[in-house]
């Protein structure tokens, strides 16, 4: 299996998510520039699909306050080492051809 294009908005958002860090809906879209936050939604949805439609990710949800607002908050738990292991080898071919990972 791979991962989605790194142009797309699945990939994207994966890659973006990899990393573990719970981010909201706004944070994510802001870092990738997507709008409307239901198609990340969307996505991070599909990423918990077992084969073949998702990748059937440990995707967390939950809801906090923040500055008197309900928002949803994602993250993405024990991402399986091949995800891992192509992310690290993208990145390392992105660096060799010297273009910022």
């Amino acid at each position: 299996m791979k991962l989605p294009r790194k142009d797309s908005v699945s990939g994207r958002v994966l890659r973006l998510m990899l990393d573990g860090k719970a981010r909201s809906k706004l944070d994510i879209t802001d870092a990738l520039g997507l709008h409307p936050a239901k198609e990340v939604t969307a996505r991070l949805r599909d990423y918990r699909k077992d084969e073949p439609e998702g990748y059937c990710l440990d995707v967390r949800h939950w809801t906090e306050k923040r500055a008197g607002e309900t928002v949803h908050v994602y993250q993405v738990h024990n991402a399986p080492q091949w995800m891992l292991d192509q992310l690290a080898d993208e990145r390392r071919k992105e660096r060799g051809r010297g273009v910022a990972a």
